[in-house]
């Protein structure tokens, strides 16, 4: 049996009328995470509403395509129009 939306739960759920996106934080090149910076600067940017680092102090990380994990989510962002959310996410520090 396939699965469609009327058989998977959470089909008819409530869905928010704002906008929201999420921005991943990349890893430019290969190293140890040893530092965090701007977390301030990047909070401060209108219609951001989270920033999650994930990452752990002095772990490896591979940039991409060799890599497969980000160092966290740099921005969660809600706004009346996508524009706007997408607007926040470029914002970032």
């Amino acid at each position: 049996m396939f699965a469609t939306r009327w058989n998977l739960p959470g089909w008819n759920s409530p869905r928010e009328r704002t906008a929201s996106g999420v921005m991943m934080i990349p890893v430019p090149k290969s190293g140890i995470l040893e530092a965090i910076s701007g977390e301030e600067a990047a909070r401060s940017v209108p219609d951001v509403t989270e920033l999650t680092i994930t990452a752990r102090y002095a772990m490896p990380f591979a940039a991409w395509p060799e890599g497969s994990s980000y160092l966290g989510f740099l921005f969660f962002a809600r706004a009346n129009t996508p524009e706007r959310v997408e607007q926040a996410l470029r914002k970032s520090p």
